[in-house]
């Protein structure tokens, strides 16, 4: 063995610290489909709370006469290489800062980048969801911190948690293929496990998202009922209610739960909204009962109509059916006429 090739074993695998700005991405890699922007964000995040946790894997740079030029190519971890050049360009480290590499001169980079992508195998999501629940509850991480730790916002964290709140028995059933991320959505949409796990006893043939969220939700009112839309569930809540959130819907969809409390608070905004026009009735009429019937569309709160308001909107209506009756009978005589005419001019004209 020569000396120089002597050189090349004692390089190849070791060790180095690399400055962010001599890292270059590799044409060799197998990667063309570049990173997407929340992949990157998410790296960044993960790798200002918790460090490089993978080193990059690294070729030395060099010339077309093939001499060295003092960059290195990135092989393996071109993801990693743009986190570290996001959070330099927001100042969060310099240019300068030395990245931890290992150098491999010995294989085809080309197969490397490649065997980093194809032989793993992802983690399952209820893994997932089980220590994302473990960092808050025994950690103590809010959402927020959990977000930034990993780089994803904060709704996502809070959805991850609540798929982490379902009964282990639907989780072990999820786990083995029984039940798909979706069905396991529509479980999550309350905490109570025995409520999901009574659920799933009461499944039939119809295992769709939404059925279950129907059987869950069965004894609620939703949140887009007439009843919820005109006390408002700012109301509702300061009243002591509660709701259930929909977490994984479009519009984070709710249903309230204290229906008995709403009924409450309707009657009371419906007696709240009626009483002014009752005390002026009654002054007008000297203390007399009021001819007075109050109409309010159910929980919509909408205009006040008094019968006497309603009937001079019947007589309205009655005369103009009357007033267009006439006229239909009269348009209808004149076509009467005008055809009658016609009639008597064919008969009475003599043939050619």
């Amino acid at each position: 063995m020569s000396a120089k090739q002597a050189e090349t074993v004692a390089k190849n695998g070791m060790e180095i610290f690399v400055p962010l700005s001599k890292l270059k991405k590799s044409p060799k890699n197998a990667r063309k489909m570049p990173h997407g922007e929340a992949a990157i964000e998410a790296l960044a995040g993960s790798i200002a709370a918790k460090g490089m946790l993978q080193n990059l894997v690294v070729e030395p740079e060099v010339d077309a006469e093939g001499v060295e030029t003092g960059c290195y190519l990135v092989t393996v971890g071109e993801g990693r290489r743009l986190a570290q050049l996001l959070r330099a360009k927001r100042k969060q480290i310099k240019k300068s800062e030395p990245i931890r590499c290992v150098l491999d001169t010995a294989n085809d980079p080309r197969e490397i980048s490649l065997d980093e992508n194809v032989t793993r195998t992802d983690m399952h999501p209820a893994d997932q969801f089980e220590v994302f629940t473990y960092l808050a509850e025994e950690k103590g991480y809010g959402a927020e911190e959990i977000a930034a730790r990993f780089g994803v916002t904060a709704h996502v964290v809070r959805q991850r948690l609540r798929l982490g709140s379902v009964s282990p028995n639907l989780m072990q059933i999820y786990r083995d293929g029984g039940l798909t991320l979706e069905q396991l959505m529509a479980f999550a949409i309350t905490e109570d496990r025995e409520r999901q796990e009574a659920a799933f006893e009461r499944l039939s043939h119809n295992r769709e998202p939404y059925a279950i969220r129907r059987l869950l939700t069965e004894a609620n009112i939703s949140a887009r009922d007439r009843r919820a839309r005109f006390v408002g569930l700012e109301a509702y809540e300061a009243a002591g209610g509660t709701i259930l959130r929909d977490l994984f819907s479009e519009d984070q969809d709710g249903y309230l739960e204290d229906v008995v409390l709403l009924d409450r608070l309707t009657k009371e905004k419906k007696s709240w909204r009626a009483s002014p026009l009752l005390s002026r009735r009654r002054r007008a009429g000297n203390g007399r009962k009021p001819f007075l019937t109050i109409l309010i569309r159910t929980g919509c709160g909408g205009p006040i109509r008094t019968r006497s308001n309603y009937r001079r909107k019947i007589r309205r209506h009655m005369k103009w059916r009357r007033r267009n009756s006439l006229r239909f009978r009269n348009n209808m005589r004149a076509r009467k006429n005008s055809l009658t005419t016609w009639m008597s001019g064919l008969v009475n004209s003599k043939p050619r």
